[in-house]
């Protein structure tokens, strides 16, 4: 009986974390906690409007970088203000995005079966042209991302030479991988069926040929050691397609919901010396 609830029990937390989930209400805002920041609109090349906020950097001195933070697909990036706040203390201008359908951002029907929609895709190319059209002063840009926009942020950041980092916490690999690893686990999710290999997987566009030599972005890995999907033996994989430029944390007693919140000094000074 203990299996069987023990086994009922891991099938719902894995649910929990594959669900895209939009939260239109924010529960939070930069203001609640006295962060100085402006609300904008970026748009997309397909029509879009996505809401964000901007939060300028902290520093006495004039920064010269920014980093654009994309979200798991669950809930809306007021989930990531205390994220932001880490990256601002780095001296980091910091933008965060609701993708099409979350938040206060353009209506979409957001499939909540679905794994990711390719559509996510526009909104971070969308998000990157916006900061380089608004902020020119600004000249190195980075990434963060989560889950699916770990993911997202591996595929943008490594096709521009300008891009500086991209720090990838719980990052999917390539979708027939996870589709394999979920079924094992009995969770039913949908994912993409015609679709840019490139622009979509992380895997594939770190596998190119043609992009071999063309990656200037340092990217930084970061995995639960008991997560039981985005595990460390497939960020270990990645790793090794282009180790000469990438680094791997690996938090220990974590799983993706708490890679940050289960030792949230650790994590931050992972960041520092990556970003040094």
């Amino acid at each position: 009986m203990k299996k069987i609830l023990s086994l009922i029990a891991s099938t719902c937390i894995i649910s929990s974390v594959f669900a895209l989930n939009p939260a239109r209400e924010y529960e939070i805002t930069p203001k609640d906690v006295d962060l100085k920041f402006e609300e904008v609109t970026i748009p997309t090349e397909d029509g879009a409007k996505l809401f964000g906020w901007y939060f300028p950097a902290v520093s006495k001195k004039s920064s010269y970088k920014i980093i654009i933070i994309s979200d798991d697909g669950d809930g809306n990036m007021a989930d990531q203000i205390e994220m932001a706040s880490k990256f601002l203390t780095l001296g980091f201008h910091v933008l965060t995005y609701d993708y099409r359908g979350y938040g206060k951002s353009s209506d979409f029907d957001v499939k909540k079966k679905f794994f990711i929609h390719t559509q996510f895709e526009k909104d971070l190319q969308g998000a990157l042209k916006f900061v380089r059209s608004t902020y020119p002063k600004i000249a190195k840009v980075s990434f963060y991302g989560q889950g699916i926009g770990a993911g997202l942020s591996i595929c943008v950041g490594a096709n521009d030479l300008k891009v500086r980092y991209v720090i990838a916490d719980s990052p999917y690999t390539y979708f027939d991988e996870m589709s394999k690893t979920l079924s094992a686990a009995g969770e039913d999710v949908m994912f993409p069926m015609a679709y840019d290999k490139i622009k979509m997987e992380p895997k594939y566009n770190l596998e190119s040929e043609t992009d071999l030599d063309k990656l200037n972005a340092k990217l930084l890995y970061i995995v639960g050691a008991k997560d039981p999907v985005y595990n460390p033996k497939m960020i270990k994989a990645m790793h090794k397609l282009r180790p000469a430029r990438t680094t791997v944390y690996v938090v220990k007693n974590a799983n993706k919901s708490n890679t940050f919140s289960s030792d949230k000094e650790a994590y931050y000074n992972q960041l520092k010396t990556f970003l040094q």
